[in-house]
């Protein structure tokens, strides 16, 4: 079941990294101001590293 969980993570966490991407390229288009990019670029590297981990789990 844990496999099962994970994966699911690993979906969640691509599906939402997806978004965010898309979210940050919506931002430079429209002229965003710097921390607004940079609230975008937090949030992207926190689910990259998530993402990091939930496939090393899935891999062990």
């Amino acid at each position: 079941m844990a496999a099962v969980e994970n994966h699911s993570d690993v979906d969640r966490l691509r599906d939402r990294i997806g978004e965010l991407v898309r979210q940050r390229q919506e931002l430079r288009t429209t002229g965003a101001d710097r921390e607004s990019l940079e609230r975008n670029r937090i949030q992207l590297v926190r689910r990259q590293s998530e993402l990091g981990r939930a496939l090393i789990q899935h891999h062990a």
